[in-house]
């Protein structure tokens, strides 16, 4: 739980990256209260994460609090992007930044490169992805 609760903000960070992101390609606007509670589901995360693994222990509680709020976080932002595409995409993304995180919290000696690396691919994918938006164009 310790382990888990250290990445939190690396979590919390990798969401709202694919909400924007899926936000831009999408070209459709999301208020801040949106995101925002994008945030408190991340966040709730390892809340209900902690609570569940005293009695289920710390796999089970991961995959069952992980399956409630990608699911939650799926359903929500089905309703805000009218676009089948993308919330699936959205849903994929999530589902592995939980398996991700879940990995790297796994790998004790290795986290840090494991982390590193991914961090890097995460990033050249968002650069990949983010190349052809004019960001200063109305």
């Amino acid at each position: 739980i310790n382990r888990a609760a250290k990445y939190m903000f690396l979590v919390i960070a990798l969401v709202f990256l694919v909400v924007f992101i899926t936000e831009l390609i999408n070209d459709q606007r999301i208020h801040i209260f949106q995101y925002a509670l994008v945030g408190f589901a991340i966040a709730l995360f390892f809340v209900l994460l902690l609570s569940i693994s005293e009695f289920l222990g710390f796999d089970n509680s991961y995959m069952i609090v992980a399956f409630a709020i990608i699911g939650l976080t799926f359903l929500y932002t089905k309703s805000i992007f009218n676009n089948t595409k993308s919330t699936y995409t959205l849903l994929g993304l999530m589902i592995f930044i939980f398996a991700y995180i879940y990995l790297i919290i796994q790998l004790e000696k290795s986290a840090l490169l494991v982390g590193s690396i991914g961090l890097f691919i995460i990033l050249a994918a968002t650069m990949y992805v983010t190349r052809k938006i004019k960001w200063y164009e109305e």
